[in-house]
């Protein structure tokens, strides 16, 4: 499991400076660790015209696919409360590769993404990290069962407790997991 992050790229200009560039939000969506999101708000940067569509930095798809996360992209325009989902397949197949700004984006024609309405419950205060930092903070989750001293748990295995809980009566309503930053209730 990953580490919720805002993740920024490094890219060159035309002088050949490096610079860092926040670009979206990586979390799971529910806090479920089977739904990987990678959200972005819509700015004018990241439009193209002569696409007719939005853009994604390769750097972040080949992260994900680096990762081995089936990451859902979601382009949020809060000012309407609607946003914009594809996935990274869409991406390679539908979209074009362009190198600009530095790097090489992809662009998805806006017909190919999928539209929303509503919002979206992202979290806040998200430490902001590179993309190979974030590659290496892989987070495997703690888990805890009641100890035998009272008011007390002890940190187990998963397999001890999925053990412990399938002997008593299944998961509790607020099993306590440690998911890296957020409690998996």
């Amino acid at each position: 499991m990953y580490r919720k992050a805002v993740l920024k790229i490094y890219y060159k200009d035309r002088f050949g400076k490096l610079h860092a560039e926040a670009q979206g939000k990586f979390f799971y969506l529910d806090n479920d660790e089977k739904r990987p999101v990678y959200l972005a708000d819509m700015t004018e940067a990241k439009w193209w015209r002569n696409y007719g569509g939005y853009s994604i930095a390769k750097q972040l798809l080949d992260a994900f696919s680096k990762a081995k996360l089936r990451v859902k992209i979601i382009y949020r325009v809060r000012k309407e409360g609607r946003y914009y989902t594809a996935n990274m397949t869409m991406f390679k197949k539908k979209g074009v590769l362009v190198p600009f700004g530095g790097h090489d984006q992809y662009v998805l024609p806006i017909d190919k993404w999928q539209v929303e309405a509503g919002n979206i419950n992202d979290p806040h205060d998200l430490p902001v990290m590179t993309i190979s930092e974030w590659l290496k903070s892989q987070y495997q989750p703690k888990y805890y069962i009641p100890s035998d001293r009272e008011n007390s748990v002890m940190e187990v295995s998963k397999e001890e407790y999925e053990k412990y809980y399938s002997k008593n009566g299944g998961l509790p309503e607020e099993a306590p997991i440690d998911m890296g930053g957020f409690q998996h209730v």
